[in-house]
């Protein structure tokens, strides 16, 4: 049997998120986005997830039918990111160097531990002298 593996992906059409749990992931999906088909999941080796609704709950966990797609996750990653912003010129970089999925995983969760300035900073943000 196999055991999901942390951390979890959400991609919505070329839009990925990540997340520490399940429990987190389903906190951020609306169900009826869910029941119309706009997420993808993932677990962090390529295993599908299925979600399923009832009324507005929803619930995520290894699709027990699903075969292990790491390649499509991996394919996911990297075209995430290639869209990354000039400023994230480094993980594009490291993105386009590494060599398996693994790496490409930690890559995510570096970027998603990354401090970002709020958005009231960075309105507000003085122009350089």
């Amino acid at each position: 049997m196999q055991q999901l593996t942390t951390p979890v992906f959400l991609n919505e059409h070329g839009d990925v998120a990540i997340f520490k749990s399940l429990e987190a992931m389903v906190a951020q999906v609306e169900a009826f986005d869910v029941e119309n088909g706009e997420y993808e999941f993932f677990d962090a080796a390529g295993h599908r997830l299925a979600a399923t609704v009832s009324g507005y709950d929803v619930t995520i966990a290894l699709d027990p039918k699903g075969a292990l797609e790491a390649e499509r996750l991996e394919e996911i990653l990297r075209l995430h990111f290639r869209g990354l912003r000039s400023h994230l010129q480094d993980f594009k970089q490291r993105a386009a160097a590494a060599a398996s999925l693994g790496e490409l995983v930690a890559l995510c969760e570096e970027l998603a531990a990354r401090p970002r300035p709020s958005l009231f900073k960075q309105l507000f943000r003085r122009p350089p002298r």
